[in-house]
């Protein structure tokens, strides 16, 4: 499994095999920045009431989605020092 850390002033990486975007941990709405709306989208999902990759809205890569993770990926867009892997 790929992880990296990704700063607030945000990283871009590519797949080693593919040399594809890999997807931003915690970036729901894929503009390329983790913001609050990424934080709510996560909340959204892990609720039931929207869809997220488990390689975006999964904070922590332990393959669930949790409100808890919402609250890292807010934390994250804020400037907090949090890892979101």
């Amino acid at each position: 499994m790929h992880k990296t850390k990704y700063l607030p002033s945000g990283v871009e990486t590519v797949g080693p095999a593919t040399g594809c975007p890999l997807a931003m941990p915690g970036d729901a709405t894929e503009d390329g920045a983790v913001t609050a709306t990424d934080a709510l989208y996560a909340l959204n999902a892990a609720v039931g009431l929207a869809p997220c990759a488990l390689d975006v809205c999964d904070a922590s890569a332990d393959g669930t989605l949790s409100a808890v993770y919402a609250l890292r990926i807010l934390q994250f867009a804020i400037g907090a020092d949090v890892e979101l892997l």
